[in-house]
């Protein structure tokens, strides 16, 4: 069960990074906001 949620921990890390990269260059408010779910998501 551990292993499950840290593997789902990390595939959504990936995700936010993903989106943060994408919209950094045309967003930075939104790479802000992802930046915030990182740090909750890796402090969880």
């Amino acid at each position: 069960m551990y292993s499950t949620y840290r593997n789902i921990r990390i595939v959504g890390v990936i995700i936010v990074l993903i989106i943060v990269l994408r919209v950094k260059k045309d967003d930075m408010v939104l790479a802000s906001y992802g930046n915030v779910w990182i740090n909750r998501i890796v402090l969880a």
